[in-house]
């Protein structure tokens, strides 16, 4: 409670949060915020993804790229596809994950999942020239003569299967 004639104590602490703000604003108007060249952030048009009979509803959408990657480039690689990863859950990925293939140090897979296929399509409109560049990079540390590996799986709509099946019952 306060006293009569006092200014209340939310009065005050929303005074304050004022000054501060333009404190703020003042102290910073000489500064830019940049988040990158137009040029770097501007979508790249590339070619649509194969649909043959899939509807643009349809999903979840899964895929799956599988990367051989020479020998001497592998640290190099986890680092970069890290930055993939980040762009692909910016895009629309609720999830993604690398793998390496057990026995073979060199191989990896990316995973990741969209909601849809149309959702599928429209990530792969957002890619930017930094993501394409970062891509370029993942690019030239492939194995020579190896090219990337690329599958797409849309999920079995089916009333009568299970949500979901463990290893055991498939014999995994």
């Amino acid at each position: 409670m306060s006293r009569p004639g006092s200014v209340p104590v939310s009065v005050k602490a929303l005074w304050i949060s004022a000054a501060a703000g333009a404190l703020a604003v003042l102290a910073t108007h000489r500064y830019r915020l940049v988040l990158g060249t137009q040029e770097a952030l501007a979508p790249i048009p590339i070619p649509e993804a194969p649909a043959g009979d899939v509807d643009a509803a349809a999903g979840p959408v899964a895929v799956e790229l599988r990367y051989h990657v020479r020998t001497d480039q592998r640290e190099a690689f986890v680092q970069a596809i890290r930055a993939v990863g980040a762009g692909r859950r910016r895009n629309g990925a609720s999830f993604w994950r690398l793998y390496r293939v057990i026995g073979k140090s060199n191989e990896f897979v990316e995973r990741f999942l969209v909601s849809s296929w149309l959702d599928y399509q429209r990530q792969r409109q957002r890619d930017t020239a930094s993501d394409r560049e970062v891509k370029r990079n993942i690019a030239s540390m492939l194995v020579e003569g190896t090219t990337l590996g690329v599958s797409r799986y849309v999920a079995v709509e089916d009333e009568s299967m299970p949500e979901e099946v463990g290893p055991s019952a498939l014999g995994a």
